[in-house]
């Protein structure tokens, strides 16, 4: 238990750099397992990027200090580096309006192609078309894949 205990803190410092692994909870605050992968988006107000497996489906949780109310046709654009955008489908969002989160079901080639940039770039930009205002937050890539094996 020591060895794992040490593996993993080897690994999350490796990745800390820019990703925070942190344990997920159920119901009850109890470990269940999952493994959450945590990006700030920049400073405290510009919110965190999350990558989490809910079951299967391997998931981005975007939340943003502001009100981002209705997404315009419900899609967020990212981009990696300077590749092409790609657009993918909300799959639901908070009931206050400061959070959304996007799965690969329904929409896994184009999920795919976007984690397969995220492993090989530096940035990633997100372009939000709220319901007020419009976003663009930016990621850091950096530790992404060894975050990615993590939660997988």
């Amino acid at each position: 238990m020591k060895k794992m205990i040490l593996s993993l803190m080897l690994l999350v410092n490796m990745v800390s750099m820019s990703w925070t692994i942190t344990e997920g909870k159920d119901e009850f605050g109890d470990n269940n397992g999952q493994k959450i992968a945590t990006q700030n988006m920049g400073g405290y107000r510009d919110g965190i990027f999350r990558l989490q497996k809910d079951g299967k489906a391997l998931e981005f949780y975007i939340v943003l200090r502001d009100y981002i109310g209705d997404v315009d046709n419900n899609k967020v654009k990212f981009k990696v580096d300077n590749n092409n955008p790609i657009s993918l489908n909300i799959t639901s969002d908070s009931q206050d309006g400061t959070a959304l989160w996007i799965a690969n079901t329904n929409q896994k080639s184009k999920f795919d192609a976007l984690i397969n940039q995220m492993k090989q770039g530096k940035i990633l930009k997100i372009s939000i078309n709220g319901y007020f205002y419009d976003f663009t937050r930016k990621v850091d890539l950096k530790g992404f894949s060894e975050a990615l094996e993590i939660v997988k």
